[in-house]
């Protein structure tokens, strides 16, 4: 069970001890970990997520041939929040299914969403490439398991196979963030529309891996923001101001997805978000560090340069690479405020202080011109 700390953590427990890794193991090719029974809180429930508070990694539940989910029994009893493991089956393509492409290109239908409610679904794929049937695009929650109303796409559970396939998009591209439905679920949901989903059953994935952008049939979603992930707010500690700072709507450590959105000329712009809406401006870490998963001392040496000078400036920003790959644009010292998108898009436009926190990112970017079009496109996309 988890149970709560002092501090409001929901921390993984057995009988009443706390939880935490053993090891690394080796199952089928896939990295998985080994618990023991531990002293001290380890293990922390995040938004359908495992948090390994010592070393800051992020992990996901898997079994062999299921995804494990965890339900909390509501209301919690004795101030304990009582969870029961709950398996589903994954996503398993049938191989009878036939293509059923209805009018290319203008196919759209409305599905009832799991609380009820209509959701409108237009085509967002073009005939041929990897996909055997339309690939569609919506906004809503049209499944329980999705935290809010946001983008999704539903494929054919066909097409999700080939999609999701590790050759295809990367590794865990997906995470846990979809579901399947079943033919007879789909026929049970289905509103209306020129298309007609039933002859198979389809996958809803409300997560958008910039790995999707490169599949042949799949039309890029442009000046929408797309959930990439939802991670802990973790500052990875390789500078710390003279005072401390924190925003009580959104605290480091707790959970924020990663939004990002497609520019139609090229390139990405992105925003961090609580599960209730609270922004966050960021910049990718990518300006400043060229891999994904390995940063250098000279690299960490530069952005600690570049957070002290920005800084002075008024402007504490912190790295999460990490977990979001991200500089995050976190508090303005002139207010104490928490920097939104649309606060960042002020300071930019401020005069003086923002040329000169433009010439601060660009003195330590790889590219220099690179920031430049971040500012414009950033400008362009979130101001008020």
């Amino acid at each position: 069970e988890f149970v709560r700390s002092a501090d409001g953590l929901d921390m993984l427990t057995l009988d009443g001890r706390y939880v935490g890794l053993r090891e690394d193991v080796v199952v089928d090719g896939m990295k998985m970990v080994k618990l023991e029974l531990v002293s001290e809180p380890q293990l922390q429930w995040l938004n359908n997520k495992l948090l390994h508070i010592p070393s800051k990694r992020v992990m996901d539940a898997y079994g062999g041939d299921y995804i494990t989910l965890w339900r909390c029994l509501d209301p919690p009893k004795d101030k304990k929040q009582i969870w029961r493991v709950q398996s589903i089956e994954s996503a398993v393509a049938s191989t009878n299914a036939q293509p059923h492409r209805g009018r290319a290109g203008g196919e759209t239908m409305v599905l009832k969403s799991d609380s009820n409610h209509d959701v409108q679904l237009v085509v967002n794929s073009t005939p041929g490439g990897l996909f055997q049937h339309p690939v569609f695009f919506g906004h809503g929650r049209l499944s329980r398991k999705q935290p809010k109303e946001q983008p999704v796409i539903l494929m054919s559970s066909v097409d999700w196979k080939s999609v999701s396939d590790p050759q295809t998009t990367h590794a865990g591209a997906f995470g846990q963030d979809f579901t399947e439905w079943s033919k007879e679920k789909v026929a049970e949901r289905w509103v209306a529309g020129n298309y007609d989903p039933k002859h198979t059953s389809w996958v809803a994935v409300w997560k958008f891996p910039v790995d999707l952008n490169r599949l042949a049939g799949y039309k890029t979603i442009f000046n929408t923001p797309l959930p990439v992930g939802c991670y802990p707010l973790i500052d990875d500690d390789w500078w710390r101001p003279p005072s401390l700072h924190s925003d009580p709507q959104l605290p480091k450590g707790h959970a924020a997805e990663k939004l990002r959105c497609d520019l139609e000329g090229g390139g990405s712009i992105h925003h961090l978000e609580s599960p209730s809406g609270i922004r966050v401006a960021m910049m990718t870490s990518n300006y400043f560090i060229k891999e994904l998963w390995k940063v250098t001392p000279t690299e960490v040496s530069n952005v600690k340069q570049m957070l002290e000078a920005l800084y002075e400036q008024g402007l504490y920003a912190f790295p999460c690479y990490g977990q979001h790959h991200a500089i995050v644009f976190y508090i303005d010292r002139a207010d104490n405020q928490r920097i939104t998108p649309g606060k960042l898009v002020e300071i930019l436009k401020s005069p003086g202080r923002g040329d000169s926190i433009l010439d601060i990112l660009a003195k330590h970017a790889r590219n220099h011109s690179s920031v430049m079009s971040w500012a414009h496109n950033y400008t362009r996309i979130y101001s008020p």
